[in-house]
Formats: C-alpha cells, structure tokens, sequence
C-alpha cells in the first residue's frame, strides 16, 4: 500500500536530517531565466549515507551531485562531490565483503584501479565533510548551501566548470506530498516528501532571475537500491517530475529489477492546480527512445510515453539534450538526470510542460559478459554498414573506383562477402574493436564518430588473418564448423582473406574527421602491421615445422621462449598494437602517450597469445575432448617450453619425443600423455602468472600518461577479464581463434 499523508499547506514542514536512518537525500530542480541571462536548467542534490557493508562501518558519507543544462549550448555542467572518507570505505569495502548481484572481476578490476589511482576524473573529492543543522535545517559544503526559512528555502551553488554563483530563493505554491513507508520489494521502506511547485527567484551573476523549482526529501533504508536476503537483487527505478504549463503536477515511479528488467511496483501521484492530491497505481509508462553513453556503455531509456488513463492524460517526454548522465562512484557509476518538455494531451484537449527524467541503476555492471555482448551487437553493426552481405555495383565503385565493364556484383558476393560472413556469424566476441574503443576515450576523446573505422579495421585484419592462417596450418575447423579453404576451396579463402586485409585500407582512405597527418599516420600503422604479421607469420611456421630432437634442443639453447614471444609480437600482437596506436593517432596524442599505447596494446596482444595456449590445457577442453591442439600441430608454444624446463629428465625426453614425433601427435593416447604431462610440470600456473605480470608492469607505464577516468577503469576491467581466461570457460568465445 502506498499512503499518502493529507497535507494542506503550502508553508513548509521541517526538513531536518532524519539521522536515525541510513539513507537520506535532499533534490532540488528546476528552470530559470531573467534579462541577460539565457534560460537553464539545474538540478541538485544531497545525498547523506551511512558507510556501511556487511560488517564495515564507519559512520556517514555525503554525494553531491550537480547540473546546469544550458539548451542553447545542449551540454550539461556537472560536478559531482564525495567526501575523503568514501573512497578508502569503498575500497576496504570490495576488498573484504562480497557485492552479490554484480559482476565480481569487474568490481574487483575497477577497485583495484581507484586504489592505485584515485577515481574518475569526474568524481571530485572534497576533504572537508558537509555540515548538517537542524530546526532549521541547513546544509553547506564547500561552494553549496541549502537552508530552511519560514516560507521557503534558499539555495546556493556555483556552477560546474564557469564557476558562476548561483542564489535562489523557492517558495512552494502547492503543499508538499508525503508518502509514507514505501516499500518495494519487501525490503527497507522509505519516506517520499515532494514539493512538486515552488516559484523561484534569485541572481546569477548579479543579474536577478525567476522560474519554477520542484523539493525532494527522502529518507529510509536499502530497500530502494537492493533486495533479496544476501542483497543479490540490484534495484533501479524510472522518475518523472512532471509541472504542466496548467499548474497541474505529476510524480512518477516505477521500479525495476536491474538483472531481469521487470517492474516490481509503481505509482504516480497528481497534484491539480487547487494542490489536491490523488495516487494512481494504474497507468502505463513505454520507453520510446534509448540513448548509450560512450563513458559509461550504459543504455538508457530517455524518451517515454506516459498513459493515465483514470483522468485521460496521455504525454511523451522528449529530453532537451541526450548526454544529460552524471558520474557517480562504482558500483552506481553514474544515472540520467536530465530536463525536458512533455507534450500530449489530456480528455482529448492538448497540454505541454516542464519534465526532469531520472534514470537509477542502468550503469550497474551486473554481468560483464552480457556487457560485452551488448558492445558487439553495435560493434556488428558497423561492420555490416560497410561489409554488405550482398554487393552491389555501387559498392564495389564506391571501393574500388569506375572500371570500363563495370563488376560482376553477384560474383564478388559470392567470393568475399559469402566466405567473410560465414566467418563472421560463427559467434565470435570481438574484444579487439572494444579496446580500441576504450584506448580513444581513455585519452579524453568521444570515440563513437571512430567507432565504425576502429572496429572495421581491427576485425577485418583478424579475420582475414584467420582464413589464410586456416590455410597455412592445414586446420579443420574454425569456430565450431569447417574452415573456410575447406567450404569454399583454397583459391576462394586466399582471396576472401586478403581482401580483408585491403578493406581498411578504404574505409581509411575516405573516413571523414581526420587530419591529412592522422591518415597519413595511420596509413603507416597499417603498413607495418601488415608487414611485420608476415614476418611473425613466416617465423612461427619455421619454428614449428619439422621439430626433431636435436633441432628443439638447439632452439632451447638459443632462447626459442623469446624468439616465440617475438613471433607473437609480430603476428598475434599486431593488430592490437595497431589498435591501441591507432587510438593514440585519433587522439592527437603526444609521442610519449602514443609510444606507451603501442607498447601496451603489443604487451596485451602477447600475453593474450599466451593465454590462448593455456587454454589448449584447461579442463573444459579436456573434458571435450578438444585439448592439445598445439601438441597435435608440433608448435613450441611458451607453456610447452616451460613445461620442458621443468619437468624431470624421463618426463622431459617423453615430452620431446611427443612432440618430435608425427604418428605420436595423431595418437590420441599419446596426446592425453602430453597433457597430463604439462599440466604436472607446473608450467601452467607460471605462464598465468607471468601474463598477468607482463601486463600489469605495462599497465603502470601507461597509467603514467593516462589520467583516471571511466573509461580508463573500464580498460582494467577488459584487460584483467582478458588475461584471466585461462581458468574462464567463456575463453571459447574470445580466444584468438576466435
């Protein structure tokens, strides 16, 4: 039951700290304008919690969060503010309690970034707490202050990045609501004080100024943001503040569970213009238009229809600006907060008004595969846009130029798209275009108008790379079905896969926002790529043809482990280094900055390789019987080289001799002896470790040059899920194979 209290005034009830319980904010929005000062939109809010996480406490914490849309600009100023005490909490917080109902790598990844980092640079920490007074209330902190007077309230604040003051006074028209203990899902219950209109006044900058404000005051427990008995069910909810230009109000809320998306409880409550108050439980809320964040991946629901159909309003909200996302610290990590316009009609007859749109929960990492996932739909896209399945002559001239005859559309569907689709569709993860993704924001720069010549570029090399390696190490299958030369004939596969390679090259040659000197740049990248791939290429199948005792003796002896992680370098590594340059080229990066990407993207694309050896160890494939691949083709791989330095001398030679010889390595009982063989020598848990370490050491000569940022804690997330997939059963979907 939701109960609302039967209040009649307009002067206000006291609004003082409820300190007894752990959760508490004050929200103040609204609009103003005046001579010489163009119109804005703000919001503010306090937030007081209490520092707690299964036994941890350590008293209370405070958030501020602030935003001033300017339309006319369509961007949003905005801060927000913790104080010191929050950051060590959450860190001693991760550390030794568990988050049920969120991703453990990732909350871990990111942990482990603010610890040695700090967080987001969107996230200021102030050292001094706020103060809290009550009857009257008062709050203030640092440039903020909000206070209680007989009729009204008063408001102070500078906004974000112009540092201009801000003062308003805000009278409520209406009385206030009151609903008392709304429970959500079984939970702690919370109190919801509204006042829904508050005529405005004050300066901005010495100029006088009116509008319109809207007053939250809530306060209660957890049961808003978390449910279920060990707190597993993550909570978010949809908010519409709604001023009709009829002096008519609307609040409305629905609750979801984050993991499944279902609505577990909703109300609305209507104010008219006399301020009598009604709730409403039936009434429909559709989102009708979703905007990404590229800070944070998160979707959001930011356009909405609104049907109420007890007193015949029906109203779509259309926001004044999409990005309107403010950043929060992990695990929340920011919401949508934004203002604009609702239009519809009401018993037939047409209204409009003033809305605010908050958004709670959407930005939770909640399972890091299904993140991923949804980052590869768009990253398909993309790919599709500029690969069509089918040609048509307009695309092969928009590629390739006019040519007198003009082209057979059908057969170079037939003998590119076809076979590179088939590929493509086998349900492939692609990492490599997310990391260049990440790489271009990490440096400070909105990566989507790039998005589409990063993922075309990096996925297209590999593929490519795929097909004609396919080729050169006689393989079977790929991605769970037949390789392409054996589908489609090697001539077919040689040449679907070096057009692959040549694709890039077009998307490169007319990609619109870059310099003449980025092109040129990133032209050269590609051509040492290409190069050294060929290198890395020819070096691994002179490492790995014709193995003989002797010979692996000699190469032992001569430092094969570094000669096949030079091999990596050149091959496996190449198109992430490309990626991770490429980005630092799209930023405009200094020498230093882009020299260390490089040398991060190569470290990351090496131990990459390496875990996908492990991976031909791992238990999951020994159980599918699909382990030791590498055993079977005689390739020297780095675990298997650790593996022969560590085993003792019979264990050793019977190793050697395994792989030496080419009827033991058709031998499934030979191959299982292999096996075992390594996963005893130990070898395994080193070369984890020792990916781990190769990447970490790069991490903190990047980290250098990088600031912290989301985008940046992100690429820990990736990098850290990456290198552990050797004991991950989702490696099948990211392996390099793959």
């Amino acid at each position: 039951m939701i109960k609302l209290r039967d209040e009649s005034s307009t002067i206000p009830c006291d609004e003082s700290p409820k300190m007894n319980h752990p959760i508490e904010w004050w929200f103040v929005q609204g609009r103003f304008e005046g001579d010489g000062v163009e119109p804005r939109e703000f919001m503010v809010s306090l937030f007081r919690h209490k520092l707690e996480w299964g036994c941890l406490s350590a008293g209370d914490s405070s958030t501020l969060l602030v935003s001033v849309l300017d339309p006319k600009e369509g961007r949003c100023h905005t801060l927000s503010q913790v104080d010191s005490e929050t950051v060590p909490f959450l860190v001693l917080a991760t550390r030794t309690t568990s988050m049920p109902g969120l991703d453990p790598l990732a909350i871990r990844a990111v942990t482990d970034e603010i610890e040695q980092y700090g967080p987001a640079n969107l996230i200021h920490v102030e050292s001094e707490k706020p103060r809290l007074e009550s009857a009257p209330f008062r709050a203030t902190w640092a440039d903020f202050s909000f206070q209680q007077e007989a009729v009204g309230f008063t408001l102070c604040f500078k906004e974000p990045d112009t540092g201009r003051a801000f003062s308003f006074r805000m009278v409520p028209t209406h009385p206030r609501i009151h609903l008392e203990s709304v429970q959500v899902a079984g939970g702690g219950a919370m109190d919801y004080v509204s006042y829904t209109r508050l005529k405005l006044d004050g300066v901005v900058d010495g100029k006088p100024v009116e509008g319109l404000a809207w007053f939250d005051h809530q306060w209660g427990d957890q049961g808003w943001f978390v449910a279920g008995t060990e707190k597993e069910r993550i909570l978010g909810w949809d908010w519409l503040g709604i001023q009709l230009d009829d002096d008519r109000d609307l609040l409305v809320i629905v609750h979801r569970d984050q993991h499944t998306g279902r609505q577990i409880c909703q109300y609305a409550v209507e104010v008219d213009k006399a301020g009598t108050k009604r709730v409403h439980r039936e009434f429909t809320l559709t989102p009708l238009g979703w905007w990404t964040s590229h800070r944070t991946e998160a979707c959001y629901p930011i356009r909405w229809r609104f049907e109420l159909p007890e007193v015949g309003i029906v109203l779509e909200f259309e926001p004044l600006v999409e990005d309107q996302e403010i950043a929060a610290l992990p695990p929340i990590r920011a919401v949508w907060e934004g203002a604009g316009r609702v239009t519809g009609t009401s018993h037939g007859k047409a209204i409009a008004g003033w809305a605010r749109l908050e958004l709670h929960g959407y930005a939770y990492v909640l399972d890091l595969d299904a993140s991923l996932e949804r980052i590869t739909r768009r990253i398909q896209s993309h790919i599709t846009n500029f690969l069509p399945r089918a040609f048509t002559q307009q695309d092969l001239v928009r590629w390739a130029g006019t040519k007198r005859g003009g082209y057979n559309a059908e057969a170079q569907s037939k003998m590119v798209a076809e076979p590179l689709w088939d590929l493509m569709d086998r349900g492939s993860r692609q990492w490599r275009p997310i990391f260049g993704i990440l790489m271009v924001g990490a440096m400070g720069v909105d990566p989507r108008p790039y998005e589409s010549l990063i993922t075309v570029t990096t996925e297209l090399l590999h593929d490519g790379s795929l097909i004609i390696d396919d080729i050169q190490d006689n393989g079977i299958t790929r991605r769970g079905a037949d390789c392409i030369h054996l589908r489609y004939g090697v001539d077919v596969a040689i040449n679907a896969g070096n057009t692959a390679y040549f694709m890039p090259l077009v998307l490169l040659r007319d990609y619109p926002g870059l310099s003449d000197a980025q092109r040129l740049d990133l032209y050269r990248v590609l051509t040492n790529l290409y190069i050294g791939a060929h290198f890395g290429q020819g070096q691994d199948i002179y490492l790995s043809s014709k193995v003989t005792p002797e010979r692996l003796q000699d190469l032992m002896a001569d430092g094969t482990a570094e000669r096949q992680l030079f091999c990596y370098t050149q091959k496996t590594a190449s198109v992430v280094e490309a990626a991770a340059e490429g980005a630092a080229i799209i930023a405009n990066a200094n020498p230093e900055l882009r020299s260390a990407c490089a040398s991060f993207g190569r470290v990351l694309g090496v131990a990459f390789q390496v875990v996908n050896d492990l991976v031909d160890f791992s238990a999951s494939r020994v159980r599918a019987g699909t382990a030791g691949s590498d055993l079977r083709e005689g390739k020297v791989t780095p675990v298997v080289l650790r593996a022969l330095q560590l085993l003792p001398m019979d264990s050793r030679r019977r190793l050697e001799t395994i792989i030496c010889d080419p009827a033991l390595r058709q031998d499934e009982h030979a191959i299982t002896e292999g096996i075992a063989l390594v996963c005893a020598s130990n070898a395994i848990h080193l070369c984890k470790a020792e990916a781990r370490d190769m990447v970490e050491m790069e991490w903190i000569k990047l980290s250098k040059h990088l600031p912290p940022s989301e985008e940046k804690q992100m690429l820990r997330v990736l990098w850290t899920f990456l290198v552990g997939l050797a004991d991950d059963e989702r490696h099948e979907a990211y392996a390099p194979g793959n």
